[in-house]
């Protein structure tokens, strides 16, 4: 039988075992957030579940498709791609605050993944219409979308640094390298 519970354990003390207890059993794809505050765990794409690791409690469960969980703004913000048919929204939990409901900005075409900049400000999203959409977690705003690719982006991601956006597309002109502050495509 599959657990409801997932179990933390310290290598600096590796005697003591927190229980965090879920309503979903078989959770096994864990992320930290950056600062290790919380924990997110999901089956397949359904059933995401995010502990305040402290208190252990459920700070956001989420019981539908979910695409790419990551955190942002300093591991305080969970943020989501949902599929709505062939569009998708981007969904903003604030952590701090579960109580609120979560921020959802509606997106026309598939989104398939997500990649958030280095210092956790931003947030991108790819979609199959041809548009690398930026966001700022934080606010759970949308700032602007990226125009160029011919075809459906694929995939995004940050440079180290943060300064350099690269996105990825299928045929002609594949691959697009973005200037962060300035928004303009370099290569």
């Amino acid at each position: 039988a599959l657990s409801n519970s997932v179990y933390l354990a310290s290598l600096a003390a590796p005697d003591r075992r927190i229980e965090l207890k879920s309503d979903v059993p078989g959770l096994v794809r864990f992320r930290f957030s950056e600062d290790g505050n919380y924990l997110a765990a999901r089956t397949g794409q359904y059933f995401l579940r995010v502990w305040n690791v402290e208190t252990g409690q459920i700070v956001a469960s989420i019981d539908q498709l979910v695409i790419d969980p990551t955190f942002a703004a300093g591991g305080r913000v969970l943020v989501v791609a949902m599929r709505k048919g062939n569009d998708h929204e981007i969904v903003f939990y604030d952590l701090a605050h579960a109580d609120r409901p979560p921020r959802r900005v509606p997106g026309k075409d598939y989104s398939r993944s997500l990649a958030v900049s280095p210092d956790g400000g931003l947030v991108a999203s790819p979609t199959f219409g041809g548009l690398v959409r930026l966001f700022d977690p934080a606010k759970g705003e949308w700032i602007e979308s990226l125009h160029g690719h011919l075809n459906a982006v694929f995939s995004v991601a940050f440079s180290k640094d943060g300064r350099r956006l690269i996105s990825t597309s299928g045929g002609r002109e594949s691959i697009k390298l973005w200037d962060v502050g300035t928004r303009q495509e370099l290569l």
